[in-house]
């Protein structure tokens, strides 16, 4: 994607007409993808915050969040293969972080071996504060949990 198709990139609030394309990019990105049930619940949630990012119009990502709690927490995001280290994931956590309250920490888990993602999440804020044994499954791996502070919270 170049830089002028980048700014073609729109990002909105994912409602559940966005289901189907939800549900293939799950298939495509996850060896464990969630069920068409426990997306429609995420899309549900008074208290959820879902986007997508579309290109033309045609969804290439999504990002499914909670606040909860002065918390924030990713539960998913996938970018199609094709589109992916072009800058759609980082706007799509850049519309979370701008609906998250400013003060709420963020957490999310993602598996050890996925250094992309490690690194994105890196690069705008989160850090490693644990490990979960043998939490995911399709393989069977240990997830890397990690937290981003709040702008009022000191940086650990």
């Amino acid at each position: 994607m170049t830089a002028s198709e980048l700014s073609a990139l729109t990002v909105r609030q994912a409602e559940k007409e966005d289901l189907t394309h939800i549900l293939a990019m799950e298939n495509e990105c996850f060896s464990a993808p969630y069920g068409e049930g426990a997306i429609l619940s995420s899309l549900g949630l008074s208290y959820a915050k879902n986007y997508i990012a579309a290109l033309d119009g045609a969804p290439v990502g999504y990002l499914l969040a909670t606040e909860l709690c002065d918390e924030g927490e990713i539960l998913r995001i996938a970018v199609k293969k094709e589109f992916r280290k072009k800058g759609v994931a980082r706007a799509l956590l850049g519309e979370f972080f701008r609906a998250l309250s400013p003060a709420a920490p963020c957490f999310l888990e993602v598996r050890r071996s996925n250094m992309a993602a490690e690194a994105l999440y890196a690069s705008v804020g989160f850090t490693v504060v644990g490990v979960r044994k043998n939490y995911y499954r399709n393989p069977t791996e240990d997830a890397l949990m990690m937290r981003r502070p709040g702008e009022k919270e000191p940086l650990l």
